[in-house]
């Protein structure tokens, strides 16, 4: 959930305030680092009572992000018929012009090069994913077909779309999308669970558990090499910015926070 994008770092985070006794109110919150390398001016841009349940993206001059909403009409007796939706939204990254895309049993989503977003929903047995494209300008969406596996992660560099998706009961692999033929062809896959989080040119940076040790990895999309980024006990969600620098998440003794140090990926 870090991205870095136009000089500006992003995140989200999770946080509980007390209200009065016994009482607490909590919030998900989307944040903008300004200037991280200098200043660090921090502002909160989304601030919502549900995670976001298919993630965010900025792209240019805006920011696309998901939250959650319940309602009623679900075929399920547990919940007297409550379920949950996932809504897309599009907003300018000055806080103006907010406005909903999409909704549906959405999992993933993603800006794509033409500046439609590629959106992957559940499919009622909640077994292959339906994948449609939105029109942001117009918000005429278009049908493109269903994939056998649950698509979790989109990304897309160069014309290449990589998603990570997965099969019922299993964990998440690492696939490039022919979004012609919908036909997914494996680039990591393991019996771990690996997540995608970012993509630029040959570079295809993953996070994945391997021998219980959470890291981040990077795979070359064009030579198929895997690389680790060592020097921190756990190092989680990568974001290159330029000059060499490298945004993390790792963890401390109050829990995780962001650094900056210019990490170097190695041979595992």
């Amino acid at each position: 959930n870090l991205q870095y994008h136009d000089g500006s770092l992003y995140y989200t985070n999770f946080k509980v305030s007390k209200t009065g006794p016994s009482s607490t109110f909590s919030s998900h919150r989307l944040i903008r680092i300004a200037d991280p390398a200098g200043k660090a001016e921090r502002e909160i841009l989304v601030e919502q009572g549900s995670d976001f349940p298919a993630g965010y993206h900025v792209s240019e001059d805006r920011l696309y992000y998901s939250d959650a909403e319940y309602r009623r009409g679900f075929a399920n007796n547990a919940y007297d018929g409550l379920g949950v939706i996932s809504r897309i939204w599009e907003m300018k990254l000055d806080g103006s012009g907010r406005r909903k895309l999409a909704e549906g049993p959405i999992r993933a989503f993603y800006r794509l090069d033409d500046g439609q977003l590629l959106i992957s929903e559940d499919d009622p047995t909640h077994q292959r994913s339906l994948l449609s494209k939105v029109d942001p300008l117009s918000g005429t969406r278009t049908e493109i077909g269903t994939i056998d596996q649950l698509i979790g992660t989109i990304h897309q560099s160069n014309g290449r779309t990589i998603v990570t998706a997965r099969k019922f009961w299993q964990n998440n692999s690492i696939f490039e999308l022919d979004l012609n033929t919908l036909m997914l062809s494996p680039l990591v896959d393991t019996p771990n669970m690996e997540t995608v989080s970012y993509v630029s040119g040959s570079d295809l940076i993953f996070d994945a558990v391997y021998d219980n040790q959470n890291g981040s990895y990077v795979y070359n999309l064009n030579g198929g090499g895997i690389s680790q980024f060592a020097g921190f006990s756990e190092v989680k969600h990568v974001a290159p910015a330029p000059g060499g620098q490298t945004y993390f998440i790792s963890q401390n003794a109050k829990g995780q926070d962001v650094y900056r140090d210019q990490l170097k990926p190695s041979r595992p």
